[in-house]
């Protein structure tokens, strides 16, 4: 029998080195953690200028700090400014909260302990720790710390087990801080929704959310539950002219709407010598025809080969989706 709590409990874990805090995040997730659960705010930028000029960093921030050995299997991995503190790196229930719960509420939830903004400053961050159950004095603890680049790592659960694990976890990585509150089961199953969502759903007045990591998974490896795709995988490619564009590295997808994999985009690796020095490239699924072997383009090699380049190994953010779809003249999937 699962030993539950009486509601979700939040349990944070506060790393001074940001090793330790991805070291953490690893051993969550080979004990099989739900990453649904798994919370992750990190400060990537302390850039508090025009909004659009930080927006045009982004992009890079987000490859350049997210946790590379857990980026894909973080949920909601999103960038987001938060006025007068900065850009922070935000994934699942914490940060689906900071990015989105306020649409959730016609009617704010009262918050005793929360205090009234001074003189305008942001308190996105303070109000989204008290929302999640943390008295005032640790919430505002946590955010300066935050804000001073420590890296925090939460786990909100009603199972017991996983709660003491990942107190275990953040001991056993050297947190210097260690904090639990009861969190109300409502926000918590609205943070799981928005998550559920995908990034376009995750906006509010409060922070902009400036990028996000698509809910885009690695299909290769499941390519057996996937009709007519058998073999693609390492298939050459060819274009319209029958001249090789490259081979087949893997498929992009999500669960789409009846929880099958559902194929986005097909990664194109080509150049290179002995696979150093190779290139990658996303075609979005509607341009590829995955019926006969070698694989078929709409489009030549050059244009396959000038297209926004694709990073195996880090997050892929909606960003590039957006771009990779412009440069193609495709409509992205989730309009």
């Amino acid at each position: 029998m699962v030993n539950v709590a009486a509601s979700p409990v939040t349990i944070v874990g506060l790393f001074e080195d940001r090793i330790d805090a991805e070291d953490a995040l690893l051993a969550m997730r080979r004990s099989q953690e739900h990453p649904d659960q798994v919370s992750l705010l990190i400060r990537a930028s302390s850039h508090t200028g025009e909004e659009e000029e930080a927006t045009d960093n982004v992009a890079r921030a987000l490859v350049n700090t997210a946790l590379d050995a857990v980026g894909n299997w973080l949920q909601g991995l999103t960038s987001v400014i938060v006025p007068e503190r900065g850009t922070y790196l935000a994934a699942g229930p914490l940060g689906a909260a900071l990015t989105g719960i306020a649409i959730e509420h016609e009617t704010p939830v009262h918050h005793p302990e929360l205090p009234a903004p001074q003189g305008g400053e942001a308190i996105s961050l303070l109000h989204t720790f008290v929302e999640f159950g943390f008295g005032n004095d640790e919430a505002s603890y946590l955010e300066h710390r935050l804000a001073a680049g420590a890296v925090i790592v939460a786990l909100t659960s009603s199972q017991r087990v996983r709660l003491q694990a990942s107190r275990r976890v953040f001991a056993d990585y050297n947190a210097v801080h260690i904090g639990q509150a009861r969190t109300d089961a409502m926000l918590a199953a609205e943070a799981s929704a928005l998550l559920a969502a995908g990034p376009e759903a995750s906006q509010s007045g409060d922070v902009i959310v400036a990028d996000a990591v698509a809910t885009i998974r690695h299909l290769c490896e499941a390519v057996a539950e996937i009709p007519g795709y058998s073999g693609i995988c390492g298939s050459d490619i060819i274009d319209t002219t029958g001249r090789g564009s490259g081979v087949v590295h893997d498929l992009l997808g999500d669960d789409g709407g009846d929880g099958g994999p559902v194929v986005r985009y097909v990664v194109v690796a080509f150049g290179g010598l002995l696979g150093l020095g190779r290139h990658f490239v996303a075609i979005p699924r509607e341009l590829v025809d995955v019926a006969g072997r070698p694989v078929k383009t709409q489009i030549d090699r050059e244009t396959v080969h000038r297209s926004p380049r694709f990073d195996p190994s880090a997050p892929f953010s909606r960003r590039l989706e957006s771009a990779i779809c412009g440069y193609f003249q495709t409509k992205p999937y989730w309009e």
